[in-house]
C-alpha cells in the first residue's frame, strides 16, 4: 500500500468516524511533520529571480546600440579623439599660459595672501557684525529674551539632526534590498 493511499485512508476513517477537529490535528500534524523537504530554503527567491530575465532600461539600450554603429561604421576613432583633444588642449593651454605669466601670477598670490585675505576678513566680519545686530534688534523688538533663543537655536539643531538621520535613513538600502 502506497503512502498516499494510507494518508487518505486514515483522513477518511476520521472524518467518518466523527472525530473531533483536536482529534483529526494529531492525524494530520504527523502527516505534515513529513514535508520539512518542500519548506523553501532561505535564498530562494533569490535565486528564482536570478534566472527572471529583466530588460534593460531604454536609455541603456540605445546607448549600446549608438555604441555598436560608432564602433561599426569607424566613428568611434573620431570620438576618442575629441575626447582626448577636448581635455587635453585646455591642459595644455593652462600649463603654457602659466609659464608665460608665472611671475605675475606669483605677484597677484602675494598680494592676495599679504593683503586680500586680511581686507576681505575684516569686511567678512563687519558685515556679520552688522547682520547678527541687526538680528538681535529685531528679535529683542518682540521681547525674546537669551534663554528663548537658546531654546529655539537647540530645537532648530535637533531638528536638523532627524532630517539628516531620516535623509541617511532613506538613501541607505535595507537588508532586504541588498543581495
Amino acid at each position: 500500500m502506497d503512502r498516499e493511499s494510507v494518508v487518505n485512508d486514515e483522513m477518511t476513517d476520521a472524518i467518518t468516524n466523527g472525530l473531533t477537529p483536536a482529534e483529526e490535528d494529531p492525524i494530520l500534524h504527523r502527516y505534515l511533520n513529513t514535508l520539512p523537504a518542500a519548506v523553501p530554503t532561505a535564498g530562494l527567491s533569490d535565486r528564482v529571480l536570478s534566472g527572471v530575465w529583466r530588460p534593460d532600461p531604454r536609455w541603456i539600450r540605445t546607448g549600446r546600440g549608438a555604441m555598436r554603429d560608432m564602433i561599426a561604421s569607424g566613428r568611434i576613432w573620431m570620438m576618442i579623439g575629441a575626447l582626448a583633444v577636448g581635455s587635453l588642449v585646455p591642459l595644455a593651454a593652462t600649463v603654457v599660459l602659466v609659464g608665460v605669466f608665472a611671475e605675475s601670477i606669483g605677484g597677484g598670490l602675494r598680494w592676495f595672501v599679504a593683503e586680500g585675505i586680511p581686507f576681505a576678513w575684516v569686511a567678512l566680519t563687519a558685515d556679520l557684525e552688522g547682520a547678527l545686530g541687526t538680528v538681535a534688534s529685531v528679535l529683542g523688538a518682540h521681547g525674546l529674551t537669551r534663554a528663548d533663543l537658546l531654546a529655539g537655536s537647540v530645537g532648530a539643531a535637533v531638528a536638523a539632526m532627524g532630517c539628516a538621520i531620516g535623509l541617511r535613513r532613506t538613501m541607505t538600502p535595507s537588508r532586504k534590498d541588498t543581495p
